[in-house]
């Protein structure tokens, strides 16, 4: 197996370093773990160290599978940092959460090895962990970064992907470590500390299109074609006033406008789940974007649209 010196010489040229995962339980024994749980569980692991590492130390790493022991569920990976380093900058952060490390290897995995004993001493309760900060006699600005961190849905679904497997009989723990670091695990026990918190993950997204009206209703939730997204969506109007106005057309009138509409779509994925629902659609304000082969508005309507 190649072998990685925990720093390479000269930080300001950055560094390579490397990091074991261990798999166990009678399944590893048996080789029956199955290759989609395997790499989601690197994968996840890779996330989350990269995660934990950029935000506590400012480091933006890079890692990769590099080696697997044969006949094992060993993993080497690879962690790769271009550009300079200030280890006297990283020591600083690190000692003020009562860490010690010695070079810059040796603080990636310790940030790591922290975050993940924080989170099973809170037994994965984000209330506790965040009542836990609040009383740790370090900085305000460190309290809010490492807040911050364990409040991410990015760094929750990371860890929930790092130990999905552990629901599967016959796989016992993993365990993750470096050279000349000590060692973190987390075993069939620890798992529900890891489950991605109880929350709906809610993306908002604002953005402008032309519409075109394809289908109305007698309430307020109407059928559109977006021009520059190309792709129809059934949108909510919050816009009485202009509803209203609108539906003094005719279907043949309304059908033949193109509007400018300020748009919100908003994606949920429920606790628990991987993928989103189908995203909704509310339409904040629409305004009549005339083309030469339509109908000319009348005053009164041209005026509510503030035209």
């Amino acid at each position: 197996m190649e072998q990685y010196n925990l720093v390479s010489d000269g930080y300001e040229d950055g560094f390579e370093c490397a990091l074991f995962a261990k798999y166990t339980g009678p399944a590893v024994d048996k080789h029956s773990m199955s290759a989609e749980l395997y790499a989601t569980s690197l994968l996840g692991l890779s996330k989350s160290f990269v995660k934990v590492n950029k935000e506590l130390l400012h480091l933006d790493i890079t890692m990769e599978i590099v080696a697997e022991e044969q006949g094992s569920l060993k993993a080497t990976l690879k962690v790769v940092k271009n550009g300079a380093v200030a280890y006297a900058t990283i020591a600083s952060i690190l000692s003020f959460h009562g860490v010690q490390a010695k070079d810059v290897g040796t603080a990636l995995f310790s940030a790591y090895d922290y975050v993940i004993t924080e989170i099973k001493e809170a037994k994965g309760s984000k209330d506790v962990l965040l009542d836990k900060i609040d009383r740790k006699d370090i900085p305000e600005e460190q309290k809010k970064k490492l807040k911050k961190l364990v409040s991410s849905n990015d760094l929750r679904l990371a860890l929930d992907d790092m130990t999905l497997f552990l629901e599967s009989n016959g796989l016992e723990n993993i365990e993750i470590y470096s050279y000349e670091t000590t060692r973190v695990s987390i075993n069939k026990s620890e798992r529900p500390y890891f489950r991605a918190q109880p929350e709906d993950l809610r993306n908002v997204q604002k953005y402008n299109d032309y519409v075109q009206i394809v289908g109305i209703s007698t309430d307020e939730n109407w059928k559109f074609d977006g021009i520059e997204s190309k792709g129809k969506f059934t949108a909510r109007i919050l816009d009485k006033d202009f509803l209203d106005q609108l539906k003094i057309r005719s279907a043949k009138e309304i059908f033949q406008m193109t509007f400018e509409a300020e748009i919100i779509k908003t994606t949920v994925t429920k606790a628990g789940n991987k993928k989103p629902s189908p995203p909704t659609y509310e339409i904040t304000a629409l305004r009549h974007d005339p083309r030469p082969e339509e109908l000319p508005l009348p005053i009164a309507y041209d005026k509510a649209l503030g035209g």
